[in-house]
């Protein structure tokens, strides 16, 4: 077991192929290719521990901010997707509402387009600098002196680092549940980097979490919108329909992501002592799954 070679190139290589061929109006996959591939080489180079150089770091200041326009674009490409099906009498509020979130898709997509069109090349390069440190932390260069225990223990103790962070706050709610899910999908994306990831029950368990804040986030997205543009208040069925739906799935991502806490850290609702000492046999599988 250990480092999964591919899984660490993986981020960089999509990139840089994504944005030598993104088009003006580029599909919803591709859009969400450029957004989760930023994410886990954020996670990935973070976890490694990489020298970068200051040029690098500002390039990779590029690739952060264009993750931060496609995920406004993957923001609307999902709103548009739960857009839920009304009765006739409500369908004009539906086509109003999905016109809507149509023309903001197009304004955020020229915008990506635009920023890749002005960075994408420098970044690319960048990125190819990028990869041949990664190339040389996991010693594939057959450098001398090359010890690949390094990158492993550097990746386990982001991992173990993330881990106590999932312990904190005491209280999971409205206000700090999407910022929650940050920290999940980031161990996720560390815990991925395992040769044997796909095996493991507490990768799957953050999963499930991750999905359930993310779902339960996008109804909120959608409810704001809708009760800009949709002007007959508490009358309109379409609107109702939304925030039960995003009641229905807060109270689903909460419980959810309270079960992962106490079954996985040992965490009980309202406490954060959490500790090492505290982490299920299934969270040690998972870590030392990139130690070995």
């Amino acid at each position: 077991m250990g480092l999964d070679a591919e899984q660490v190139h993986k981020p960089v290589r999509k990139i840089r192929k994504l944005l030598k061929k993104i088009p003006k109006d580029p599909t919803p996959e591709q859009v969400h290719q450029l957004r989760t591939n930023s994410r886990r080489l954020q996670a990935t180079l973070a976890s490694l521990s990489l020298d970068l150089s200051r040029r690098e770091t500002r390039l990779l200041k590029d690739v952060n901010a264009l993750r931060k326009k496609a995920g406004k674009v993957r923001d609307m490409d999902v709103l548009i997707g739960s857009v839920p099906e009304v009765i006739e009498t409500e369908q004009e509020c539906r086509i109003t509402l999905l016109e809507r979130l149509g023309d903001l898709r197009r304004k955020q997509a020229r915008r990506l387009h635009a920023m890749v069109r002005s960075s994408g090349g420098r970044a690319r390069s960048g990125l190819k600098r990028i990869e041949h440190h990664l190339e040389a932390v996991l010693c594939e260069r057959k450098q001398k002196d090359c010890d690949p225990v390094i990158a492993r223990s550097n990746a386990t103790a982001s991992a173990l680092t993330l881990e106590s962070e999932l312990a904190r706050p005491k209280h999971l709610g409205k206000q700090n549940l999407h910022s929650y899910r940050l920290k999940v999908k980031e161990l996720q994306n560390v815990l991925r980097l395992s040769e044997h990831s796909r095996r493991q029950e507490f990768l799957d368990a953050l999963n499930a979490v991750k999905d359930s804040i993310g779902e339960w986030h996008d109804w909120e997205e959608l409810f704001a919108i809708a009760q800009k543009v949709l002007d007959h208040g508490s009358k309109c069925e379409l609107l109702r329909t939304i925030k039960t739906n995003k009641t229905r799935e807060f109270e689903t991502a909460l419980t959810k992501a309270r079960g992962m806490r106490r079954k996985y850290l040992g965490l009980r609702p309202g406490k954060a002592n959490g500790g090492f000492d505290n982490l299920s046999a299934s969270v040690w599988k998972a870590t030392a799954a990139i130690a070995t």
